[in-house]
C-alpha cells in the first residue's frame, strides 16, 4: 500500500505548480524519522514516508524545456526511433 500514495503526491505537485509553487519529493528524512515525527506531532501509529517541501521559488520560473516526444521515445527495443506516429 505504500506505493498508493504516489498518485496523490503527483497530483499535489501538479496542482501546486498551477498556483506557482515549487515542490520537491523527498524521503531522506526517514533517517531522522523519530525526531521529525516528534517535531511535526505525527502520532506513532502513522508512518511519515514522504515529505514535500513547497514554496514560491526565487529567480526564473517558467515552463521547463522539453524535447518533442518522438525524439525521446523508443519503439520495440532501446534505441529504435520512428520519424512519426504513422511509421
Amino acid at each position: 500500500m505504500v506505493g498508493a500514495i504516489y498518485p496523490a503526491i503527483q497530483n499535489l505537485c501538479l496542482a501546486a505548480r498551477g498556483y506557482g509553487l515549487g515542490t520537491s519529493i523527498t524521503g531522506m528524512h526517514t533517517m531522522y524519522g523519530k525526531e521529525i515525527d516528534a517535531m511535526l506531532g505525527v502520532p506513532p501509529e502513522y508512518a511519515n514516508l514522504i515529505l514535500i517541501p513547497m514554496g514560491y521559488p526565487k529567480g526564473r520560473w517558467a515552463r521547463p524545456d522539453r524535447k518533442p516526444a518522438l525524439q525521446v521515445t523508443f519503439w520495440e527495443k532501446w534505441g529504435v526511433q520512428r520519424n512519426s506516429v504513422a511509421d
